[in-house]
Formats: C-alpha cells, sequence, structure tokens
C-alpha cells in the first residue's frame, strides 16, 4: 500500500473523528441492527468484522449483545476514539478489538471463520472506486464461515438528477459545498465550519444491482434487502437506503 493510497483512505476519518459522534447521532436505533443480524438465522454466531468501526456506534451495542467484534478503520483518529470508549467499558474487555488499515487490502483483515461482515452506513461507497469496492467484497466472502452473512448498508444514489454543484448552509453555520462526476459516479463534499476548518468527503455510488453483481463475482448468493433496519420492505425507485445481506453457501 503506497502511502498516498493509505492517507486518501484515512482522511476521512481522521477530519471528523472530533465531531462524528456530535454530527451523525441520528442515523439510527443501533437496536435494530443488532436485532436483524440476530435475526438471519446464524446459530450460535459469535464473530462480526465491522468495516469502517468507526467511532464504535454500532461496534459497542454489538459487543454488550454478545457478539466478538473485529473493527476495521482506516483512521488512526476514528480507532483512538472507540478504544477510549472500550477502555472505560470494562465489561466489553476482550469483546471488541480494532485494526487500522484499509479494507480493500488483505493486511487489514482478522483471521477466517467469520459469522458476519457488516459494512453499514455507506461504508463501501466511501472507497475510491470499483476495484476498492469489489475488492472489499470479495475480501469479506473469503473470510466469512459457510453460512456466514455480508450485510451492507448503502445510501440509493440516484446522480442523473442531482445538480453538478450545489452549497447548502446548516443552522449551527456549517456550509456543506457538493460536486457530483456523473461520468466517475461520484459525489465529493466539503463541510465548511464558521471558523474555517474543512472536512471532506467523498462518495462512490454503487447501486443495489452492482453490490449483487460484486457479490456474485465473489461466490456470494443473494438472501435479503431491506429498506430499513427494521426489516421494511426496498422499494426500487423508492427507498433512499437499500440493506441488503448477501450469504456464503454453507455447502
Amino acid at each position: 500500500m503506497t502511502a498516498r493510497i493509505a492517507a486518501d483512505a484515512a482522511r476521512y476519518g481522521d477530519e471528523f473523528a472530533d465531531v462524528y459522534d456530535d454530527w451523525y447521532d441520528d442515523l439510527g436505533d443501533p437496536a435494530e441492527v443488532v436485532a436483524a443480524l440476530r435475526g438471519l438465522g446464524l446459530a450460535e454466531a459469535r464473530r462480526v468484522v465491522e468495516l469502517g468501526v468507526g467511532t464504535g456506534r454500532l461496534a459497542i451495542p454489538l459487543a454488550e449483545a454478545g457478539w466478538d467484534v473485529v473493527g476495521i478503520d482506516a483512521s488512526h483518529a476514528m480507532a483512538e476514539v472507540l478504544e477510549a470508549k472500550v477502555e472505560v467499558r470494562p465489561a466489553l474487555a476482550g469483546r471488541v478489538a480494532v485494526r487500522v488499515g484499509d479494507v480493500a487490502h488483505e493486511s487489514a483483515w482478522p483471521d477466517h471463520d467469520v459469522d458476519v461482515v457488516l459494512a453499514s452506513f455507506n461504508l463501501l461507497l466511501n472507497l475510491p472506486d470499483r476495484a476498492a469496492q469489489a475488492a472489499t467484497v470479495a475480501h469479506a466472502a473469503d473470510h466469512l464461515r459457510p453460512g456466514g452473512v455480508l450485510v451492507c448498508e448503502t445510501q440509493v444514489l440516484d446522480l442523473r438528477s442531482a445538480p453538478a454543484e450545489a452549497t447548502v448552509e446548516r443552522p449551527d453555520g456549517v456550509v456543506i459545498h457538493t460536486v457530483v462526476d456523473r461520468a466517475q459516479g461520484t459525489v465529493e463534499g466539503r463541510h465548511v465550519e464558521p471558523d474555517g476548518t474543512e472536512r471532506r468527503w467523498r462518495l462512490r455510488a454503487l447501486a443495489p444491482a452492482e453490490l449483487d453483481a460484486l457479490a456474485a463475482a465473489a461466490g456470494l448468493v443473494p438472501d435479503a434487502r431491506w429498506g430499513a433496519w427494521d426489516g421494511s420492505p426496498y422499494v426500487p425507485g423508492e427507498s433512499h437506503t437499500a440493506i441488503t445481506v448477501h450469504r456464503r453457501p454453507a455447502g
């Protein structure tokens, strides 16, 4: 991995780690995620690898529910926030492990025989291109035990109708600038705070059908697709989020 690639992979987390919990505390109910994973028919399931674990919004509730979680994140800053949270929770000792690395690279992953690989809140869209998305799905398939599942939460982006550039000012004074590149299927953004601090992000669109194709190429089979973690149906053309489950065949 080159230094440039490593820096690009870590940039989002490094720039958002200190505000992530405040800015994104309304992403949804982690209890619904825990319940959704429990409902996937994984007898005696214990091991979860969470990609883009961040500050532990899901890793900690999963560990508290009895799962052993290995969280991977490219950002040292994000990992430090999560590790500090775990340190003050003695009950989580040995339940949450954090690895710093790029999920598109094999070296970031733990041992095999994982029950669940979880890629929540646009983790796959945060990857730089289709090759990185494909590599990550392939690594997930390779590390799952037979019968294990890859669970991905992705925003459904229709960039065809999105303005090429847009600027929005939030009530707290943060200005968000976005630029869409339809040819590359990407949208890039900058959050500019009143003091001039800039925090950058980038999404590469990944339609549900594209994800299905990547999973099939990795040997996974479709299992479920929801429009939300509560199991409500995914409606093509209407749902803004897709939660997709692909399973490694048991035989």
